[in-house]
């Protein structure tokens, strides 16, 4: 456990605790708030065995097959 230290990004500290965790046996979800939804997390938990499951804010950008889309956009094309 880490005491929360301004200087270190919340992101940071998160993937400091990841890298703590075991790899889980069974396949997990990690629920999580949308600030920590985004590649850096998602991977490192996913490589501990977690799938994650967060919201996303409707004007983040996604970059599907190298396309840039907000998340909106996607929704829509979406069937």
């Amino acid at each position: 456990m880490m005491m929360y230290d301004k200087t270190v990004s919340k992101i940071d500290i998160v993937i400091y605790i990841a890298e703590e965790l075991p790899t889980v046996p069974n396949l997990s979800y990690l629920l999580c708030d949308s600030w920590y939804v985004c590649e850096k997390v998602m991977d490192i938990f996913l490589g501990k065995g977690f799938c994650t499951i967060g919201g996303l804010k409707s004007n983040r950008i996604l970059y599907p097959y190298g396309t840039k889309l907000s998340v909106s956009e996607l929704a829509g094309k979406l069937e």
